[in-house]
């Protein structure tokens, strides 16, 4: 009989070899410039490290969505936390998710960021810091926000992630 959910291995192999690991669109807590013709999936965590005070507008958002809008990237619409200082319910990122989300639904994938490490740029790789204290349930409201169609939603969070990871 064939398991329901693919074993750790068989999981660790699959995201090894994702074509979604790769050079992600995020430099200094900016949006950077993907290579101009990517030969494989590309993937952008956290809004493609978009600020939300900048809205849709900012440089390089209009490069991520085209990548989007074509299908050759998937973004992580995630840690909305990073991305905003507006919280807890960073009414700030609503354009960005939104703009994400029509651009393609079928290239975005949504997670918590769970455990919430506190990893700003400038720290010591060894020092150890609190976890940033979110809701999680607040921040998976959010989502309704993002997206009202309850399709969209099931797509976001369980059709995209199955298809992107192989399971």
């Amino acid at each position: 009989m064939r398991a329901a959910w693919p074993s750790s291995t068989t999981r660790r192999r699959r995201a090894s070899s994702t074509p979604w690991r790769g050079p992600e669109y995020e430099a200094s807590g900016s949006i950077s410039r993907p290579a101009a013709q990517p030969t494989r999936r590309q993937g952008a965590r956290g809004f493609g490290g978009a600020r939300a005070e900048l809205g849709p507008r900012q440089p390089g958002f209009a490069e991520l969505l085209e990548l989007v809008r074509s299908g050759r990237a998937y973004v992580k619409i995630s840690g909305a936390y990073r991305s905003s200082s507006l919280g807890p319910d960073y009414a700030d990122v609503v354009p960005l998710a939104q703009a994400l989300i029509a651009a393609n639904p079928e290239r975005i994938v949504w997670g918590t960021d769970w455990p919430h490490p506190n990893s700003a740029s400038g720290r010591n790789a060894t020092e150890v810091t609190p976890l940033f204290q979110i809701d999680d349930g607040r921040l998976l409201n959010q989502l309704a926000v993002w997206a009202p169609d309850a399709a969209t939603r099931s797509r976001i969070l369980v059709d995209n992630p199955a298809h992107l990871y192989g399971f």
